[in-house]
């Protein structure tokens, strides 16, 4: 279970993290991990400001961001959105983005730049 205060997000799969609200605001993080999309699985902080997490980079288009509005409770039904979060971490690791672009520099990308990986962000993790 990752927590706000752990280093890095836990791999779950060779393309999947589980990360935190600490992880998803930690650019340099991301880039490091080579995370491409981030699926933040959290409602919009204007319906829940304490669950809530930002699209923290979302305007500078570095990273892809999908948001499946979900609560943490018991009574919530994710069976409508699940399809879609996974279609979308498929999407991750077959059609990501590359950081060819000097976000990576030298051995970070020697060998495997065409690396794509997703996190996610759930509301029980944060």
């Amino acid at each position: 279970m990752a927590r706000d205060d752990d280093a890095e997000p836990s791999q779950i799969l060779e393309h999947v993290f589980l990360g935190s609200r600490t992880h998803a605001r930690d650019k340099e993080l991301l880039q490091r991990l080579r995370i491409t999309h981030i699926l933040n699985v959290t409602p919009p902080k204007k319906m829940d400001p304490v669950a809530g997490v930002p699209n923290f980079f979302e305007k500078d288009k570095v990273f892809t961001y999908r948001r499946c509005s979900i609560f943490d409770n018991k009574a919530e039904d994710i069976s409508g959105v699940l399809e879609g979060c996974i279609a979308f971490m498929d999407q991750a690791k077959y059609y990501g983005i590359t950081f060819d672009n000097g976000d990576f520099k030298g051995s970070q990308i020697a060998n495997d730049s065409q690396v794509r990986r997703v996190m996610c962000i759930f509301p029980s993790f944060i």
